[in-house]
């Protein structure tokens, strides 16, 4: 009878420890780090100037008839995925011009695959995560392509199948 009341009392304190140890560890480890980095970024030039923040911007070998574009936002180090060259065929397929955003300069081998599938290659500073990428990969397709009867804005983590 003894083991039945002091179970619950255990789990309650087990508990109340708990979420103790996650205040603790969120106040003083997370919120100074998240506090300080974002300070810092916001101290970084590149940030405040599309032209510190593009590393090269490259015609593709790709171009399809119409006014219908993909921004695809990519990080890749190696090889591009099966489900993200599944995506890039797609869209090849329905004529839609591709213009890869990559938050990175792009190894050989992988930039010479994306020019061959793309209208247009963009290489960047990974400043902004992807909404950073989408907004220069706009900001750029704008100045080049005044109308725009389509957008898509997609990244290499959707799975296409």
């Amino acid at each position: 009878m003894l083991g039945q009341v002091i179970h619950p009392v255990i789990f309650f304190f087990y508990k109340i420890l708990n979420r103790l140890w996650y205040l603790y560890w969120y106040f003083l480890v997370i919120m100074p780090y998240e506090v300080y980095a974002r300070f810092v970024c916001r101290l970084d030039p590149k940030l405040y100037s599309e032209k510190r923040r593009i590393l090269g911007v490259t015609e593709g070998r790709r171009s399809h008839e119409g006014k219908r574009f993909a921004i695809f936002v990519i990080y890749t180090k190696a090889d591009i995925q099966v489900f993200t060259r599944t995506a890039i065929d797609a869209l090849n397929a329905r004529g839609i011009n591709i213009v890869f955003v990559t938050n990175m300069r792009a190894s050989g081998d992988v930039r010479e695959d994306l020019l061959d599938n793309c209208h247009l290659l963009i290489e960047r500073e990974n400043l902004g995560r992807d909404f950073g990428a989408y907004k220069d990969g706009f900001s750029l397709l704008r100045k080049r392509e005044p109308v725009i009867d389509k957008l898509i804005l997609m990244n290499d983590s959707v799975y296409y199948l």
